[in-house]
């Protein structure tokens, strides 16, 4: 038995390797039984045993993996592994879809070959002579690729060479840019990542009485992955030509990357500029320079910096109206932030490039804010801010320039009290120090400290109904009410008032203003200050269809009471009111009024009704009224007409001139999926500078 026992256990060992084998045969030829490809059809497949080919006629179908071909004859060699695709080829590849006439596919390389091609992989299509290549990199040859569904009108690059990496970018080099068949320009390179949005055509056609007839151009062109650069172009018959460079520079904005815009133009304007917004004549000699930017820098720095160099109040105004509308008293500033654990740094610089306007420039302003932070274990909580500035404002016509150097630091405390379930209080305490280097009459430094004392307050209380409505969508009703009381006690702010150099002064608001010391901005025109507000908040809602709550109505009202008020001011402040209504989807009501309470005249009020009905159509009627300024009347209206085209009117009528000020007639057009044309008729009245009656053509190439 022992002389045996080695005899048996070599037999083992051999029976074990026999079944280790056999079972990694089986794996492996079920492994490669699996990358098989299969071959369908819709006629009896032959296969011919000398050259192990087998043939599909028909409806024919290969598949391979994540590759699918449908012709109208497929030859597959089983020992090339290669398969060929002739008649009425189609492809899919992952998210490739490709159509030709013959299509070869090399089963162990996974690539394929095709003689004339269309190709589509969203938002990508291309029509060419060839391509080769892989699920993961495709050379299209002699290639005209689309960058929206083809058509006569939609944008295309030209190239001998294309390079598709699906779902990442694409690539060329010496492209050539055009509009259907039609070729415009011409770059050594480009490259685009799937989802970002580079080239930009914009234009304008039009008429205006002190314009002429003109037409604008502003392209922006892919130079690299990153940046676009343009050329703006416009053309006026009565102004003459109006030259500027621009460019748009982007990185990955959702990962720490950076957007900055450029825009510009110069003309020498050969018509009659007239006056600027201070009477003054304009030179004919006009420019403008727009820049934006923003940049983090690692996770907690980041820099901005807007820029609006303009040669005079009117040019923007004159030559890109669309954006005065928008921008009427241009800003300039740079500004970088760090942001700490609980606290901010930042240094912030307002400069004035523009000679017509009046700017309170900060050159530069260093502060540190630190966020609402707990005491120890107290329950109360503390939050402070300092800032060092230079201050500067530019003269006004009688008055001298003024320069200050301000230094301010504030710090409040407050402990929040629940007192019951439905009872909170916040008393407050605090105190601004600021410090003066020179005053209004002498170089002398003065220093001025303001307490803060104060209480917020409120009731929260709710009620619940089980009210149905389907006609007007109500599920039940809650109603939220919830009364607020603010107290604040300010002593000392109406220190220093004929020694402060007054700058950062107070401005007219039409908004609840904050009466908190720490918010203020107005430092260098400050008064002693007890006031009480008292608002009362309500909250109407319902259950939302689908998930949630949808507010019906949101009302809310607040009172000011000055317990110290300045001569011949009413002790009554203003009293605000907040009316938001959402009574079905289709309809919104907005509605704001300052009442003053001893007259009970409408100071302001501001009134917005909308009904639309899902994207077919709107109509909004809206006034303004700001005592002895303004007093208007208006409506806008947008009707769908069909999938391509949109109309809308737009009319504005001033109850002080007993006119209409304003009249605007568009008529959106959208050509396939490449273009978006507004035609536009507008009749002004009253508005000096602007003519009677203009008329343009607006034209965009939706981006990609």
């Amino acid at each position: 038995m022992c002389d045996g026992f080695p005899v048996i256990k070599s037999l083992l060992i051999v029976r074990v390797f026999r079944y280790i084998t056999f079972f990694a045969l089986v794996s492996l030829t079920a492994h490669s039984f699996s990358k098989q490809p299969q071959i369908s059809s819709d006629h009896p497949i032959e296969f011919d045993g000398n050259t192990k080919t087998m043939v599909a006629r028909g409806e024919a179908t290969f598949i391979h993996e994540n590759l699918t071909v449908i012709a109208d004859e497929i030859h597959y060699n089983q020992n090339k592994r290669i398969a060929e695709a002739h008649g009425n080829v189609r492809v899919t590849y992952g998210n490739i879809r490709h159509v030709s006439e013959d299509l070869v596919y090399d089963v162990l390389e996974k690539r394929l070959q095709s003689g004339p091609f269309r190709m589509g992989s969203p938002p990508y299509y291309a029509v060419g002579e060839g391509l080769d290549g892989t699920e993961k990199e495709v050379n299209l040859h002699n290639t005209r690729v689309y960058f929206q569904e083809p058509s006569s009108l939609a944008l295309n690059m030209q190239a001998k060479e294309v390079r598709f990496f699906p779902n990442q970018r694409i690539e060329a080099d010496n492209p050539t840019f055009g509009l259907g068949e039609t070729s415009i320009f011409r770059l050594p390179s480009f490259s685009q990542e799937q989802g970002q949005k580079y080239i930009q055509l914009k234009g304008r056609l039009g008429y205006q009485g002190h314009l002429g007839t003109y037409v604008k151009n502003n392209p922006l062109i892919p130079v690299s992955k990153n940046l676009s650069v343009g050329l703006g172009f416009d053309a006026y018959t009565e102004r003459g030509i109006l030259l500027g460079p621009a460019y748009a520079w982007q990185i990955n904005p959702l990962k720490n990357g950076g957007i900055s815009r450029f825009q510009s133009g110069y003309i020498d304007d050969s018509g009659n500029p007239g006056l600027d917004n201070r009477g003054n004549s304009i030179d004919t000699d006009r420019y403008f320079f727009d820049f934006q930017h923003m940049q983090p820098i690692g996770n907690r720095f980041q820099i901005s910096a807007n820029v609006n160099a303009w040669s005079d109040s009117e040019v923007i105004r004159d030559f890109r109206p669309d954006k005065f509308h928008e921008n009427q008293q241009p800003d300039n500033y740079v500004e970088a932030i760090y942001q700490g654990k609980n606290f901010f740094v930042s240094s912030f610089a307002r400069f004035r490039p523009n000679d017509f306007q009046i700017q309170h420039e900060r050159l530069p302003e260093i502060r540190i804010d630190v966020m609402p932070t707990p005491l120890l274990n107290t329950g109360f909580y503390y939050s402070f801010n300092a800032s060092a500035v230079r201050l500067e404002e530019n003269s006004i016509v009688g008055n001298p320039s003024l320069k200050s150097d301000r230094y301010d630091a504030f710090y409040s405390l407050y402990r929040p009290l629940k007192i019951n379930k439905w009872l909170n209080i916040m008393p407050i305490g605090g105190a601004r120090f600021t410090h003066y280097g020179s005053t209004l009459n002498s170089n002398d430094s003065y220093t001025r400290i303001i307490g803060e004392l104060g209480l917020d307050a409120e009731i929260s209380s709710y009620a619940t109904w089980d009210f149905q409505n389907p006609l007007w969508g109500i599920n039940g009703v809650r109603h939220v009410f919830k009364p607020v009381l603010q107290y604040r006690y300010l002593p000392g702010g109406d220190s220093g008032k004929n020694k402060i150099i007054p700058i950062d002064r107070d401005y007219l608001g039409t908004n609840l203003p904050s009466i908190d010391l720490g918010n203020t901005r107005h430092l260098d025109e400050m008064t002693d200050l007890n006031v009480l507000r008292v608002g009362i908040e309500n909250l109407l809602q319902t259950r939302h269809h689908g998930y949630g709550s949808q507010d019906l109505v949101s009302f809310n009202i607040y009172q000011d009471f000055l317990f110290s008020a300045e001569n011949g001011a009413d002790k009554w402040s203003g009293l605000y009111t907040q009316l938001q209504m959402n009574p079905v989807h289709w309809m919104r009501i907005d509605i704001y009024n300052r009442i003053t309470p001893g007259s009970f005249t409408a100071q302001d009020w501001r009134n917005r009704i909308t009904i639309h009905d899902s994207n077919f159509w709107s109509v909004s009627f809206f006034s303004d009224h700001l005592q002895n300024e303004v007093n208007q009347y208006g409506f806008d209206y947008y009707q769908r007409l069909n999938r391509n085209l949109g109309f809308r009117a737009r009319m504005l009528f001033d109850t002080r001139r007993n006119d209409i000020t304003e009249q605007r007639y568009v008529l959106h057009q959208r050509l396939g999926n490449a273009w978006e044309v507004e035609y536009q008729l507008a009749f002004y009245s009253g508005n000096f500078r602007e003519d009677d009656t203009s008329f343009k053509i607006r034209f965009n190439l939706l981006q990609f």
